[in-house]
C-alpha cells in the first residue's frame, strides 16, 4: 500500500522484483497512482500479471491498464453493482482494457481459479454501465503461475511470481 502522496512502484532487479516508493510531482494527477503501479508491473510481469481495477473514483488505472495488456497480462475490473464508486473501473471498460467486470464477491475466486482460463464477457454499454451478469465466451491459456492448481492458495500463487 502506497503512503499518501506517493508512488509505489514495482521494478526487476537480476531474478528479483522489488517495490519502489517514490515522491509525487507537482505535475501528477493522483499519488499514489494506480496507472504508475500497473505500468510498472506490466513491465516486471508482462503476461504473467493479473490486475484488478477497484472502487474509486476518477480515471486512474484505466491507462495503467492499457500498459498490463499491451504487455499481454489480464485485467478483471469491478462491477457497477458492487462498486461504491464506479468511476476508476467503469473508465478501465470504455478504454477497451478490461477482460471481466465481476462482482467484488467473485474476484478472489476468478483470480484463485485461474481467471484466464474463461474468459468472460460483460455487456458494457458506451457509457460504461453493466446490463448483465457475464458469460463465459471463450477458453484461453492461463498464465502459469494462475493454472498450476485449482485448489492453489494465495501464497502458492505470491510464491511462483515470485512476491515472496
Amino acid at each position: 500500500i502506497a503512503p499518501g502522496g506517493r508512488h509505489l512502484e514495482l521494478e526487476a532487479r537480476g531474478a528479483s522484483v522489488v517495490t519502489r516508493v517514490i515522491p509525487a510531482e507537482r505535475a501528477d494527477r493522483f499519488a499514489p497512482s494506480v496507472d504508475r503501479l500497473f505500468a510498472s508491473a506490466a513491465k516486471c510481469y508482462g503476461p504473467d500479471l493479473l490486475a484488478v481495477v477497484l472502487t474509486g473514483m476518477g480515471d486512474d488505472g484505466a491507462v495503467g491498464a492499457i500498459s498490463v495488456k499491451r504487455s499481454g497480462g489480464n485485467v478483471i475490473a469491478e462491477s457497477e453493482e458492487t462498486a461504491v464508486v464506479y468511476g476508476m473501473p467503469r473508465q478501465a471498460v470504455r478504454m477497451g482494457a478490461v477482460d471481466a467486470v465481476l462482482p467484488l464477491h467473485a474476484i478472489p475466486d476468478a483470480i484463485m481459479n485461474g481467471f484466464a482460463r474463461e474468459r468472460v464477457e460483460h455487456d458494457v454499454g458506451a457509457s460504461g454501465h453493466s446490463r448483465g451478469a457475464g458469460h463465459v465466451v471463450q477458453q484461453r491459456d492461463l498464465p502459469e503461475a494462475l493454472s498450476a492448481s485449482e485448489h492453489c492458495g494465495a501464497a502458492a500463487v505470491a510464491e511462483h511470481l515470485h512476491l515472496t
